[in-house]
């Protein structure tokens, strides 16, 4: 199609040929252009299934709102360190939900967080903020399975999986969401619950 990336995103494209771009853009750290050409994938082909996909990949790898990309890169170092210095992670990433208030991967990554030092209740608040930006993201969504399985609500929990189970693309590969890791988490959550149920 192109070389490289253009630097103005061409009209008259079809719809999966702005998905392709979109992925592009995605790879190159281009987040709103990136969002652009998925959204013109959305609009060119209503209901296709391109359509479902680019808004999947959207939600699992873009912003919903433009957001600077240093603000990008210092949450993927916060979320690199939830495991290991997750009390750092919670001060820094307030920091940034105060500046970026609608971005809401940092909600997410401060629940996780919180969820590391056993602070449930405060990180359930998060996770709503975080899906009411983007109520599509396989992400937040398993962190509030999670929290609501610490928290032996396990209807609650069931809920927020039967939520991620058709945004699971049947060939999960990372061409088509880049998160497998996040789908092994929910597996993994899915079937956590299956036992606790069984055994509660």
């Amino acid at each position: 199609m192109f070389e490289s990336p253009p630097d103005v995103i061409p009209d008259e494209l079809t719809a999966d040929e702005y998905l392709r771009l979109g992925k592009w853009y995605r790879e190159k750290n281009d987040y709103d252009k990136a969002r652009q050409s998925l959204q013109r994938a959305i609009n060119s082909s209503p209901g296709s299934q391109t359509a479902v996909e680019a808004r999947n990949f959207m939600a699992q790898n873009v912003p919903v709102n433009e957001v600077p990309l240093r603000a990008i890169e210092r949450l993927r170092d916060l979320q690199l360190s939830v495991i290991t210095s997750p009390r750092t992670v919670v001060d820094d990433c307030r920091d940034l939900i105060a500046e970026y208030p609608t971005f809401e991967w940092p909600y997410q990554t401060l629940a996780a967080a919180l969820l590391q030092i056993s602070q449930v209740e405060e990180a359930i608040p998060l996770l709503e903020q975080s899906l009411a930006i983007n109520p599509e993201r396989i992400r937040s969504l398993a962190s509030m399975a999670e929290a609501q399985i610490i928290l032996m609500n396990y209807d609650k929990a069931q809920i927020y999986l039967d939520r991620i189970a058709p945004l699971v693309p049947v060939n999960d590969t990372p061409d088509e969401i880049r998160g497998t890791q996040d789908i092994q988490r929910y597996r993994d959550l899915t079937r956590s619950l299956q036992i606790l149920v069984a055994i509660s």
